[in-house]
């Protein structure tokens, strides 16, 4: 009786507090886009929703720590209808589209009329989180708000920037306001805290009069920044510039922003081209530019750079046919293990010499390769296939 008893009181102690202490999930309204808006409606609230994907580890953490924490919750609740939306599911893809979300989670919060009133995103701590809530239900933060404040006093720079950051929290385009925000301000004006703030993170247009203006005047924007940040938002703009287009592999709007940065004349712009001309060109399979653009960058942009130059030898060992251009790709292949030794770059060189018959070399490097296998105990399947291979010709 005493063990069943003591057995008893073990169970308890163990497993009750499991259940006791263990923080229930989070009520999200999962119907779809018309039933939760349709629900909002009814209820008289913004619809709160969250756009996660089952694969993102961020999505888990909020899902299962942060919603369900009970101030948090709570806040949701009195303010808003909480939805929620799989972007793997049926209806995902497309209302990821509709609201311009590119990663995850996202967080969106809709009027009645499925208006955006306020956007942000990524993982929050709770205090952070509660932040973003608080700001979300207050009118004076949302949208509409700041877009009639600013339309109001479109010379105003405190309005536009307040605009601005809240366009580029919902990853909303910022660049319409700054414009309209700077063409009330001479060019001598531009230069002042305010103005580079508005530049830095509304402007992105790289043809536009006022980053020609920083291009010209990077010392005075210095002076009431800092050089780091100049270079910065530089560099943000020839990317912003180059690599949607090169990503898409949209030949002819690459082309335009390729021109603009190419009138930068700076070394800066130079390096992003060639990065992103090479991958415009692989994204098109346009072997001939590829090799173009690889052989007049490469030198100056990556001559260091061990993962760059392996991967263009790569590239060259599956798609390059020209016996030259063979030639100079275990150049390059040579270069990257004389940087980084590594299996996978000495099994490259020995790759190159086969391809380009060069049974003499291409048995050297494998011997090589296999030599560096021994030495920190990889196998040596790779090199032994490649010796039997050679050596039986």
């Amino acid at each position: 009786m005493k063990r069943q008893t003591l057995l008893k009181t073990l169970f308890f102690i163990l497993f009750l507090p499991v259940a006791t202490w263990a923080q229930p999930s989070f009520a999200f309204d999962e119907s779809g886009f018309e039933k939760a808006m349709q629900a909002g409606k009814s209820k008289g609230k913004p619809v709160f929703y969250m756009i996660y994907a089952s694969w993102c580890p961020h999505c888990h953490k909020m899902k299962e720590e942060i919603f369900p924490d009970t101030e948090v919750a709570a806040l949701l609740n009195q303010n808003f209808h909480v939805s929620a939306q799989d972007v793997e599911q049926a209806g995902g893809r497309e209302l990821a589209r509709k609201f311009g979300v590119t990663s995850y989670p996202a967080f969106v919060v809709l009027d009645a009329d499925a208006n955006l009133l306020y956007g942000f995103g990524g993982e929050f701590k709770k205090p952070d989180f509660i932040k973003e809530i608080q700001d979300a239900s207050n009118t004076e933060k949302q949208l509409p708000y700041l877009r009639k404040a600013f339309e109001n006093a479109t010379s105003d720079g405190n309005r536009a920037m307040a605009l601005i950051l809240a366009l580029r929290k919902a990853n909303l385009p910022t660049g319409k306001t700054a414009s309209t925000y700077l063409a009330t301000q001479k060019e001598a004006e531009l230069i002042s805290a305010l103005n580079w703030k508005i530049i830095a993170n509304g402007v992105t247009d790289i043809s536009s009069r006022e980053f020609q203006y920083v291009m010209r005047h990077q010392p005075e924007f210095a002076s009431v920044s800092s050089q780091k940040r100049v270079d910065r938002k530089i560099e943000n703009i020839i990317s912003e510039s180059l690599k949607a287009a090169a990503e898409r592999g949209d030949t002819i709007r690459y082309n335009e922003g390729r021109q603009a940065v190419k009138e930068l004349k700076i070394r800066k712009g130079d390096s992003l081209a060639y990065v992103y001309d090479k991958q415009l060109y692989e994204k098109t399979k346009n072997w001939k530019a590829y090799h173009r653009a690889a052989v007049s960058g490469t030198k100056d942009f990556a001559w260091n750079d061990y993962a760059t130059l392996r991967h263009i030898a790569g590239i060259y060992l599956q798609e390059i046919h020209d016996v030259n251009a063979l030639r100079q790709a275990v150049d390059w292949s040579r270069r990257s293990t004389q940087l980084q030794e590594s299996k996978d770059g000495y099994l490259l060189t020995a790759k190159l010499y086969e391809k380009l018959r060069d049974v003499p070399n291409a048995i050297s490097s494998a011997r090589i390769l296999k030599k560096f296998c021994e030495r920190v105990g990889f196998g040596t399947k790779e090199a032994d296939e490649i010796l039997t291979r050679l050596q039986s010709k």
